[in-house]
């Protein structure tokens, strides 16, 4: 079971959007002591330059850096907030310069400065509003716009009427008069819509609320001083309207200035009633005192209509305020009605607990999750319906979650015993509400997880396991052998190892008896080497027919290698697969486990350990050593350095003669390639070939041996009295490749040589691939060239394969040509000649070492023969020489 608590208030940002930023403190402390100092020291221009217009300016930086650190997505309006205190700042400097002068600075352009900078903070407003436009309070624009009436009743009366109706006053004053008033206005109106809707509101539009309401009852102030002509410049006026200046600059610097909308849209709340309830009552009270100032009060039917209406308005808002109490009471009756319907109807089981945990409520859903009546639950502690080795741990917790804070959360993972002892997995939330009035109790909100933990399970087998034996998978083998490297790292005296194996030749069970019959195998497999391993090994399927084994504390190191060798014996032992009973051949490499080694170069290791089994002739353990590393690396390189020597031409022909065993004469010869490396010498076929094949540059390399082949074969012919045949061999890569026939008709034609003396060898694994194979040797035929089995009977492929390729001979490989002497069994190399004679097949022998085997096979009437006692693969000059004896009628035989 596992607890985890945490703070009822929810998770939130350490530095919270609660706290001033250190920005906003800093400006705001730099500001009271500006405006603290403005006041105390005599006022002056230079005073209000360098203190007023310094401040000033300072908000105009601070709220350009603010918007500029905000995502672009939101900092539109902070910018406009910015560029109209850039606005004010240039009046403020213009106005203070007027002054110094000794002209009167109203009106003046500093004022359409002034008035100037009001258009950016009505857009910014409008951007504002914009931003939250799906969460728009459509009521919040008939009660912003019926605030902003009344405001503008009352700047009517204060300011505007007097200055309107005043004849003294010039045009162009009084334009400028009205337009502060009514600029401020605008830009309220809008931020009242948005400070309204309770759902969207954030500090930092509160912050520039409030900038704008200071800046708003300056503006009001100085206009009623302008028109009483008592205005003179004063450190308390302009006081205010550095105040609003700093709370503009510091809402740009809040961390909610980019923050999207942060609540749902709410009903109307009593606060908001009120300022518009105590709105509709200004008109009236305004005509009252209109009227007093008119002489009309007293016993006049005007006097009475205004009373009556200021006194229904004050009813109606009695009765709306108690509406609205019922409307609430309303409210909160159908949403507990609400809440017990949805506990009742949840399917997470809630219950209650006092401070002891003992159940003193149960929601009906404690049925389906225990399987008891919910009744039955009540008075119990909530730990008694755990297994035994729970409960202990649940009540600490349940004791620890009664002693936190109010509001304390708890997260509860565990197990509960239902009826009929079922075990069922939950998981629950419990809250610590024992200090609520309205709660007094812990309540635990349980749900029932076990299919979900049952298929977790399922997913982590599958995870870590492989689906078809039920071993374990590569992920799990290298975690386990991670931790072998941890523990030896401790322990560096343990002996560890990863056994490596891979069966050979399986590809041959999936082709010739189906995929079905291969996975019955792989499973049969699985379970052989498992029974032959010790509890505490670890056995993995890496994919395919690749397996893998962990043996760590070995009594010896020679065990690794003895455990091997008897895993293949008792994979040889038959398998019933389908109707068959099979036996398995595998190849397996041991690498032992060092402090310096980590996953991934152990793993190679014993790779590159079973490979070099594979390669010694399969069926046997190797173990991994030093000198595999370097002939890994010799490979590698090699590899690398393939494309340098076939560009420098490093590659060269060598030609080794095959004779008519029945007449002695040579008969064509088998084009062999070798690498002349400029610094290793001579490098055998065997080495870069595969590499070559690994990297493609097989295509290119087998492109330019089939011309210099046909163009040899070509020159040779042309010298000798009869036809001389060349046999190339032929990778699977290249034979698979689209443009194949293309690069073989293109050597031919370049060439000129006849397409029956062009003989292509090609090894029995190729013939696997049947699809495309076919369709490939069957338009080869078509060319008119030959196709030769190349190590005939050394793969897995049946002779019955003979009977579906457009095959014109097999070669015989040397391991059967070599017991002819060596043990005297014909048996072999005769059933193969029986078979190639029954289908019409020539036969090359290759590996002729000694005239017995040479007069072996003119006794089994081979066709033709090749190998070192006929002759040695040879230079072109060399076999020129040959080719020249053949013209002037010299013998060249047999042995010789």
């Amino acid at each position: 079971m596992r607890i985890c608590l945490k703070s009822g208030m929810g998770w939130t940002d350490p530095q919270g959007v609660q706290r001033l930023t250190r920005g906003q403190v800093a400006l705001l402390a730099a500001g009271m002591l500006a405006i603290t100092t403005y006041l105390l020291v005599p006022y002056s221009a230079t005073s209000e330059l360098v203190i007023y217009n310094g401040m000033v300016a300072t908000t105009a930086v601070v709220a350009l850096l603010g918007a500029r650190r905000l995502p672009r997505s939101v900092r539109a309006p902070w910018m406009l907030v910015a560029l109209s205190l850039a606005g004010f700042l240039v009046g403020e400097l213009l106005w203070w310069w007027f002054g110094h002068l000794g002209i009167d600075p109203f009106p003046s352009i500093a004022d359409g400065f002034f008035l100037g900078a009001y258009v950016p903070l009505a857009g910014a407003a409008v951007l504002l509003n914009a931003r939250w436009r799906r969460q728009r309070d459509a009521s919040s624009w008939l009660d912003a716009c019926l605030l902003t009436v009344v405001m503008g009743l009352a700047v009517w009366v204060i300011v505007m009427e007097p200055s309107a109706t005043d004849p003294s006053v010039g045009a162009l004053d009084k334009v400028f008069t009205l337009a502060y008033p009514l600029a401020d206005l605008l830009v309220l109106g809008l931020v009242i819509q948005l400070t309204l809707t309770r759902g969207i509101r954030s500090r930092a539009v509160r912050l520039l609320a409030g900038g704008l309401v200071v800046m708003a009852l300056a503006d009001v102030l100085w206009g009623w001083l302008e028109l009483s002509e008592s205005f003179e410049s004063s450190p308390y006026l302009d006081s205010a309207w550095l105040v609003a200046y700093l709370l503009m600059a510091a809402a740009s610097l809040d961390r909610s200035a980019g923050a999207a909308a942060d609540g749902e849209l709410v009903a109307q709340g009593r606060g908001r009633l009120m300022a518009i309830l105590a709105a509709v009552i200004v008109p009236p009270a305004f005509l009252m005192a209109e009227l007093g100032n008119l002489g009309v009060l007293g016993n006049t039917s005007a006097t009475v209509i205004t009373v009556v209406s200021m006194l229904s308005v004050i009813l109606v808002a009695v009765r709306l305020w108690a509406l609205l109490g019922q409307t609430r009471q309303l409210e909160q009756r159908r949403g507990s009605e609400r809440l017990a319907a949805l506990v009742d109807h949840s399917s997470d089981a809630i219950v209650l607990l006092d401070a002891d945990g003992a159940i003193t409520f149960a929601s009906p859903a404690v049925a389906g999750l225990w399987g008891y009546d919910p009744a039955s639950a009540l008075g119990t502690p909530l730990p008694m319906w755990v297994p035994d080795d729970e409960r202990s741990r649940l009540a600490r917790r349940l004791e620890q979650l009664a002693q936190s804070p109010a509001g304390t959360i708890a997260e509860v993972h565990g197990s509960l015993v239902a009826s009929g002892g079922n075990v069922r997995a939950f998981e629950a939330t419990a809250r610590n509400l024992l200090a609520d009035p309205s709660v007094e109790a812990m309540v635990v909100t349980m749900r029932d997880v076990t299919a979900r933990r049952e298929l977790e399970a399922q997913l982590e087998r599958q995870a870590f396991h492989d689906h078809l034996t039920g071993l374990a998978n590569r992920s799990l083998f290298t975690d386990r052998v991670a931790h072998a490297l941890d523990r030896l790292a401790r322990k560096p005296e343990n002996i560890s190892a990863v056994l490596f194996i891979d069966l050979d030749d399986f590809k041959s069970v999936n082709d010739g008896m189906g995929h079905g019959a291969g996975d019955q195998l792989l499973g049969r497999v699985a379970d052989r080497i498992r029974v032959s391993l010790r509890p505490s090994d670890t056995v993995a399927r890496f994919g395919g027919d690749e397996f893998a084994v962990l043996v760590e504390d070995l009594p010896t190191a020679d065990f690794a290698k003895d455990l091997a060798r008897r895993l293949l014996e008792m994979l040889r032992l038959p398998m019933s697969v389908g109707e068959l009973s099979l036996g398995v051949s595998a190849s397996v490499g041991v690498a032992y486990l060092s402090p310096s080694s980590t996953v991934e170069t152990i793993l190679a290791d014993a790779d590159m350990a079973m490979y070099n089994a594979k390669s010694q002739g399969k069926g046997r353990v190797e173990v991994f050593n030093d000198a595999l590393r370097d002939s890994a690396e010799r490979q590698l390189t090699l590899k690398v350095e393939l494309p340098r020597a076939l560009k420098a031409s490093e590659f060269r022909l060598v030609y080794q003669p095959i004779h008519d065993v029945a007449t002695g004469a040579m008969s064509g010869f088998e084009a062999l390639v070798r690498w002349d490396h400029p610094l290793r010498g001579e490098v055998a076929p065997m080495e870069f070939i595969p590499a070559a094949e690994e990297s493609g540059l097989i295509l290119e390399l087998g492109r330019w041996v089939l011309g210099e082949a046909a163009h040899q074969a070509v020159e040779w012919n042309a010298a000798s009295p009869c036809e001389l045949s060349m046999s190339v061999n032929v990778s699977a890569v290249q034979l698979q490749h689209p443009d194949f026939l293309d690069d073989v008709a293109a050597a031919l034609s370049s060439s000129g040589l006849p397409p029956h003396l062009l003989t292509l060898e090609l090894t029995e694994s190729v013939l696997i691939e049947t699809g495309r194979v076919v369709a490939v040797l069957e338009n080869l035929r078509t060319l008119g060239v030959k196709i030769a089995i190349d190590d005939f009977g050394t793969g897995y492929s049946s002779l019955s394969y003979l009977q579906h390729f457009p095959v014109s001979a097999v070669k015989i490989d040397r391991a059967f040509v070599s017991q002819l002497t060596a043990t005297g069994d014909e048996g072999l190399v005769r059933s193969i000649l029986a078979i190639a004679e029954a289908l019409n097949l020539s036969t090359v022998a290759e590996g002729v070492e000694t005239q017995g085997q040479l007069e072996t096979l003119q006794h089994l009437e081979c066709t033709f023969v090749q190998g070192f006692y006929l002759g040695r693969p040879q230079t072109p000059e060399q076999i020129e020489r040959q080719v020249g004896q053949l013209g002037s009628g010299d013998p060249v035989g047999v042995g010789g």
